[in-house]
């Protein structure tokens, strides 16, 4: 059950652009004498603007797909969220080192890529092993 929840946060996501891209044509096309070359997206939701109703209502779709896909992302990476002050931590040793170059930052037990994406696949119903991909 979570993971279809999730699965379909997810896919909002992609709505979330889809709403935004055809709001956004929509409404342009219904705004007698919009250039879509000459004039920014905001003056589609600006007071006075003839299709306000309609630009706020698919922008307003967008942020709430934009909230569900957030709260997808987090709900499937929990394992790499880390505590905002080791975050910082680490970065001002970063800065305060003031070598240039790539670092390395490990956690308490290191693990392969391979693992992390086995990890981030389970959730997503893909199989354990090789094996269990075979028909």
């Amino acid at each position: 059950m979570a993971m279809r929840r999730n699965r379909l946060l997810l896919l909002a996501g992609v709505v979330a652009v889809a709403a935004y891209a055809v709001g956004d044509l929509l409404s342009g096309l219904l705004y007698d004498g919009y250039s879509f070359r000459d004039q920014a997206i905001s003056e589609l939701s600006a007071n006075g603007s003839p299709v306000r109703p309609t630009a706020v209502t698919w922008i307003a779709f967008h942020g709430v797909l934009g909230i569900a896909f957030g709260v997808a992302l987090a709900t499937a990476a929990t394992f790499l969220l880390a505590r905002l002050t080791n975050v910082l931590t680490a970065l001002l040793a970063v800065l305060a080192d003031g070598a240039d170059g790539i670092y390395q930052v490990s956690g308490a037990q290191d693990i392969s890529y391979a693992e992390a994406a086995r990890h981030l696949a389970r959730p997503q119903g893909a199989a354990r092993t090789r094996r269990d991909c075979r028909p």
